[in-house]
């Protein structure tokens, strides 16, 4: 994930939207952007456990660690993991990241997903090929140059950080 960076931080300008999460020990901001600009997420520590969250300028300074360029969506702080996304239609790379360390602990290429403090479930691309007899939409998805894939349904669950099969499959219309 590019953009990652180890140090203090001075605020960017003309951000759109800031907004500040909490858990115990951690703090993120997130930092919506213009259409010019890109979005960051700044994370730091708390200085002692329900320290008030830090918000703002201000908080970006105390921060250790700015994942940025191509986070465009930020899910929640659940304890000392952030879930973080980068949207690459029809896509979304959904990150994880166990604070303080500056690279995500899982990465996920994810279709039609839920991001909640048990964790993330998503659809995964499969090796199975859509077909007429694998995916009852096919020849609706593949007019006009679509084409169609098989995803199948998982869950990766943030107190094990393992991930698990749902055993769904689910059959996506691709551009």
């Amino acid at each position: 994930m590019a953009g990652l960076l180890v140090a203090a931080f001075s605020a960017p300008a003309q951000a759109d939207d800031i907004a500040c999460y909490g858990s115990d020990s951690h703090f993120a901001v997130f930092v919506k952007q213009t259409a010019d600009l890109d979005s960051y997420v700044y994370f730091g520590e708390r200085e002692y456990l329900d320290a008030p969250i830090p918000c703002g300028a201000d908080s970006m300074d105390l921060a250790f660690l700015k994942a940025g360029e191509s986070i465009d969506q930020f899910f929640g702080l659940f304890s000392n993991l952030a879930v973080t996304g980068s949207s690459t239609d029809p896509f979304t790379i959904i990150s994880v990241f166990e604070l303080p360390k500056t690279e995500p602990i899982y990465s996920v290429w994810a279709l039609d997903y839920v991001v909640g403090p048990g964790g993330i479930v998503f659809f995964e691309e499969t090796d199975t090929p859509a077909t007429p007899e694998t995916c009852p939409e096919y020849e609706n998805f593949t007019m006009g140059g679509m084409s169609a894939i098989m995803a199948e349904q998982k869950l990766y669950d943030l107190a094990t950080k393992e991930v698990q099969s749902l055993g769904e499959m689910r059959c996506f219309q691709m551009p």
